[in-house]
C-alpha cells in the first residue's frame, strides 16, 4: 500500500446559525489522481514544523498542493511589493518544513502550482511577485474552465517529466500570477511556456522531486495523469 500525503487548505466559513466554522478542504481531483495511479491519498492538515517527522513516518510520498496565496518574500530574500497576494504564513511554514524533510530523506515529492514555487524557493531559487513585473509575459490566469488547456509548455527532452509524460510538448491550464525568477543549481527547468516562463522544475539527481506550475489533476489527459503515476511508482522503489 502506497500512501501519498496531500497538503490541505484551511478557511473559516459561517455556519447556518451565523457562527464561525473553521474547516480544512482540498479539491477531490488531487486525491482522484493519486487513486488512479494506484496510491492511497492521505490528507495532511497544516500543523507545526515539529510534527513533520512524525507525519512523514506514515507516508511514502507527498504532494504539496496549490492554493490562492503566495510564498512569503522573506523566504527568498525579497521585499513585499504592492502586487503580492494573500499570505498563509502557518501553512507555508509547515509545507516548507515538509519539502525540506522530503528532500533530506529522499521521499518522493510533487509540487503543484504554488507547491512548485515553494520547491523552487526551498532549493534556493527566487520568484517574481506578479507576472506584470516580468517584461513580455503572456496572461497566465486563464478566464476559461481550468479543466481545459490554455497554453503549451515545451519539455526538456532529457528531463524526467518528458519521459513521464511521453511527449515533447504538453498543453496545460494556467491559474497563477507569480512566476519563477531564478532556478537554483540543484534544479532543472524542465518545462518552458512560449513566453519563457518556467512551468516545471525537477531535481537534477535520481531523487523524484518534481514541480509543475499547472494543475495536471484537473486535465483529463493521460500525459497529465502520468505525473501522478510517476510519483506513485517512485514511492514503490526500494
Amino acid at each position: 500500500m502506497i500512501c501519498i500525503g496531500i497538503t490541505c487548505d484551511s478557511e473559516t466559513i459561517t455556519d447556518s446559525r451565523g457562527y464561525p466554522a473553521p474547516r480544512y478542504f482540498l479539491s477531490s481531483a488531487y486525491s482522484d489522481a493519486i487513486r488512479h495511479a494506484g496510491g492511497i491519498p492521505v490528507l495532511i492538515t497544516p500543523g507545526k514544523s515539529s510534527e513533520v517527522a512524525e507525519v512523514l513516518s506514515k507516508l511514502n510520498g507527498v504532494v504539496i498542493s496549490g492554493g490562492d496565496f503566495d510564498v512569503p518574500p522573506q523566504y527568498y530574500g525579497a521585499q513585499m511589493t504592492e502586487k503580492l497576494g494573500t499570505l498563509q504564513p502557518e501553512r507555508t511554514a509547515f509545507e516548507k518544513a515538509l519539502v525540506e524533510a522530503c528532500l533530506h530523506q529522499k521521499i518522493p515529492l510533487l509540487g503543484i502550482c504554488g507547491g512548485m514555487q515553494l520547491l523552487n524557493v526551498v532549493c534556493g531559487g527566487t520568484l517574481i511577485q506578479d507576472l506584470t513585473y516580468r517584461p513580455n509575459t503572456d496572461e497566465h490566469q486563464q478566464p476559461k474552465d481550468k479543466r481545459q488547456p490554455f497554453h503549451s509548455v515545451v519539455l526538456e527532452p532529457s528531463s524526467k517529466l518528458s519521459r513521464l509524460c511521453g511527449v515533447s510538448e504538453i498543453q496545460v491550464n494556467s491559474t497563477h500570477h507569480q512566476v519563477i525568477d531564478a532556478v537554483p543549481e540543484s534544479l532543472l527547468a524542465s518545462g518552458i511556456a512560449p513566453d519563457g516562463v518556467v512551468e516545471a522544475i525537477e531535481w537534477k539527481g535520481e531523487q523524484f522531486a518534481l514541480g509543475v506550475q499547472w494543475h495536471p489533476e484537473l486535465l483529463n489527459l493521460q500525459e497529465h495523469q502520468e505525473i501522478s503515476n510517476g510519483l506513485v511508482r517512485a514511492c514503490s522503489k526500494p
